[in-house]
């Protein structure tokens, strides 16, 4: 199995942790990271950022919309654990799957105005 279908296998498993919390997927799509690098998403400081825009640019990426009550983005980062896997907690996505900080494997949005922006990145009809 190559490393794109892998990754893509792994995507489609992270895509349904979030059923339990009672929130919903409501889009998703793979795309090339490379759209998602040149127009401007936050990723890190500066020193980080070619690494990251190497790891990114490696294969394509699954993006998603999860929809729930106020502050859905708190719940997802929650979920999602801290940045670093070595210190992010078992049963978050980076404590149970996660090996490198910086080959970091999701992201999600700190903000609901980082979400409309993010969004409207992926699927411009749904931003706003």
């Amino acid at each position: 199995m190559d490393r794109d279908m892998r990754y893509y296998q792994l995507a489609e498993k992270l895509g349904y942790r979030h059923s339990p919390r009672g929130l919903g997927l409501t889009h998703r799509d793979k795309v090339c990271t490379v759209r998602f690098i040149r127009r401007g998403v936050k990723i890190g400081p500066k020193g980080f950022y070619e690494g990251m825009v190497s790891f990114m640019s490696r294969s394509p990426a699954m993006v998603m919309v999860i929809e729930g009550p106020e502050e859905t983005f708190a719940v997802v980062r929650s979920m999602m654990g801290t940045t670093n896997p070595r210190e992010a907690a078992t049963g978050t996505i980076r404590g149970d799957l996660g090996t490198l900080f910086t080959e970091n494997l999701v992201h999600g949005s700190d903000s609901q105005s980082s979400a409309d922006r993010e969004i409207g990145i992926f699927f411009p009809g749904l931003a706003g």
